[in-house]
């Protein structure tokens, strides 16, 4: 994970902000995005800052260091495609709960999707 950190903060240094994240988890990172982009002639920036072992429990943290810098004006999240969360429920949407709110503390005009 720390290589994957160090590449997205190198990306970042030579991003552009606003514009759309996906903030997900394992195959997330497979994610065209400049396909994407290219294919529906969208005009805003796209990033993917997806992680290979992303999950709930250091979301927080990663947004922080990966995709706030980007100051995007909407993060797709894709989290919780590990069968473990099915084992506690509250705690997911606990943990769910929390990541959106400090997203929208950091930026309340976010989309969030």
């Amino acid at each position: 994970m720390e290589r994957e950190i160090k590449e997205y903060k190198r990306l970042n240094s030579i991003a552009s902000t606003g514009g759309i994240v996906i903030f997900g988890a394992n195959t997330d990172r497979e994610i065209p995005v400049g396909e994407l982009k290219e294919s529906f002639n969208l005009e805003y920036s796209a990033y993917n800052r997806s992680f290979s072992n992303l999950s709930l429990d250091n979301a927080i943290e990663l947004y922080d260091t990966c995709v706030l810098p980007l100051q995007p004006d909407t993060v797709m999240i894709h989290i919780g495609e590990n069968k473990e969360y099915l084992k506690n429920i509250s705690d997911f949407e606990q943990k769910y709960i929390a990541l959106i709110r400090h997203i929208k503390e950091t930026d309340k005009k976010i989309r969030i999707v």
